[in-house]
């Protein structure tokens, strides 16, 4: 209407509206075009963002007590763990979860990272993992009592398990 009226965007598509636009019905900015990211990720209000990402568990492996996780041997297990790889999130305050559960970090390395799979002895590589950046409005289940493992306190158990043991182990990866 107004806008082309005044020689605007003649041989444009305009696109002022998004996806609130649309779900609030504000038809004066629908023009040529709407922007839905929002609403491809089934956004119910901006209150309530719940974008996440899937990936895939690449590999598995049951380490003993004591085994080191990483190459300083910084992190150190306090007993038999089922770990599994995954590609690296380059972002520190990522929940991951399995079947709906948050799953422990154990390490973030450059390159991957190893989840504490202790709770999902079941889990196999091809396994889906979802990634959720943090909301407090997530409608996503993140209740879980299994809490991600903090690198103070990964090295905590790392120092206790490595005071015990004489034995050097190698990276688990």
């Amino acid at each position: 209407g107004a806008i082309r009226a005044k020689g605007i965007g003649r041989d444009a598509l305009i696109h002022a509206g998004s996806s609130d636009a649309l779900r609030f019905g504000l038809t004066p900015v629908y023009f040529d075009m709407m922007r839905i990211g929002t609403m491809l990720f089934e956004n119910p209000s901006p209150e309530h963002v719940n974008y996440h990402w899937t990936t895939h568990i690449l590999q598995t492996k049951t380490l003993p007590a004591g085994w080191c996780v990483d190459y300083d041997c910084r992190v150190a297990l306090p007993h038999a763990t089922k770990v599994g790889l995954l590609g690296h999130m380059p972002k520190a305050d990522v929940t991951y979860l399995i079947r709906g559960r948050k799953v422990g970090k154990l390490l973030d390395h450059e390159h991957v990272v190893t989840l504490d799979l202790s709770a999902f002895p079941d889990v196999k590589p091809g396994e889906e993992v979802t990634l959720v950046l943090p909301d407090e409005y997530s409608p996503l289940d993140t209740s879980s009592t299994v809490a991600p493992v903090t690198l103070r306190e990964a090295r905590a158990v790392g120092s206790e398990a490595s005071s015990t043991s004489t034995k050097t182990r190698r990276p688990a990866f």
